[in-house]
């Protein structure tokens, strides 16, 4: 029996069970680690499964990140399905007792929490289903292992490695080197000065504190080579007050020092098949604010200073590399060797 279908603000709904509870459990497909912190932070005593371990493994990206979330958040248990469920159940406890349960289809990540309405559906089960859906916990915890167990992830995505930026011939669809520069017509490289990495030195977009925004471009040449790692922008889609958006589902990056972003695939980019594509990877605050500022401490720099390609060769690399490592997850490379 259901008493209530949730299909619109489900973060909000979660993080504010979660703050009235003593103990949170949650099985989920799929996880993001930004989620899986959010959730942490509110509730003294945390448990949550990754549910597709048994079927999909864990890219090691996902796996370094998760484990650094419990040596950080001791309180915080993230355990790992060895047989493949695909279920979604969040359940909440006062003083040992459950008072909540939902269920239904997002998954604890940005992207299915943080989806526009009517995206993701989660219901509220009715007390007398309680004690069933504490059996199914014990059910799968009795086939978990810890995170922390192992050493290293077994990976059983394409393997994460350095590609071309625009390679002929494809090696890892699920890889790319995103330039953070153009090419003039005398083949100089150069960074723009109102757009891309200084996205904020445009007038009327920039903000008169805080980190200058930036964005990361999407070409057409990316949507060409690699159509599975660039979602195309939803078709027609109605809010729950009847208006319809084109909005994109939020994702979660991991980047190579451990620094975990909610971004954003954004603007309006290139058709293809029907099928309009973004034309920019962002932080998805608002602005790219934390994108930007994120960039330019990795790089050494101020804030709110305007990036060249001579700070560029300076910091020693001019490419993101940009890996999906599972549904609305994805890596990033800005490391130098």
């Amino acid at each position: 029996m259901v008493k209530e279908f949730l299909t619109e603000n489900l973060k909000e709904h979660v993080l504010d069970l979660a703050s009235r509870s003593d103990e949170v459990i949650v099985i989920s497909g799929y996880i993001g680690p930004g989620a899986v912190s959010d959730l942490a932070l509110v509730c003294p005593h945390t448990t949550v499964v990754y549910g597709m371990y048994g079927k999909d493994g864990i890219s090691d990206f996902m796996h370094k990140s998760v484990c650094e979330l419990t040596r950080s958040m001791p309180h915080l248990r993230i355990l790992y399905s060895q047989n493949a469920v695909h279920a979604k159940i969040y359940v909440f406890k006062k003083d040992r007792s459950v008072f909540c349960v939902l269920t239904g289809s997002a998954n604890l990540s940005e992207r299915g929490l943080s989806a526009p309405a009517n995206a993701e559906i989660l219901t509220v089960l009715a007390p007398d289903y309680y004690a069933d859906a504490s059996a199914y916990l014990r059910t799968v915890l009795t086939d978990c292992i810890e995170c922390s167990s192992l050493p290293s992830a077994p990976v059983r995505t394409p393997a994460y490695r350095r590609v071309s930026a625009y390679s002929a011939r494809i090696t890892n669809p699920l890889t790319v080197l995103m330039p953070l520069f153009l090419t003039d017509t005398r083949r100089k490289k150069y960074v723009p000065e109102h757009s891309g990495l200084n996205w904020g030195n445009q007038a009327g977009h920039s903000r008169k504190s805080g980190a200058m925004e930036s964005y990361i471009p999407i070409s057409a040449r990316h949507i060409d080579s690699y159509p599975m790692l660039f979602p195309p922008k939803q078709l027609v889609r109605l809010t729950s007050g009847g208006k319809s958006t084109r909005e994109n589902d939020p994702i979660e990056i991991i980047w190579d020092d451990g620094h975990i972003m909610k971004a954003i695939f954004s603007g309006n980019g290139v058709i293809r098949n029907s099928r309009l594509y973004p034309k920019q990877l962002t932080s998805n605050d608002g602005g790219g604010a934390e994108l930007g500022g994120y960039i330019r401490t990795r790089m050494g720099l101020d804030e709110r200073q305007l990036i060249t390609y001579a700070d560029l060769q300076q910091y020693g690399r001019d490419t993101i590399q940009l890996t999906l490592i599972q549904e609305g997850v994805y890596a990033a490379d800005f490391s130098v060797i």
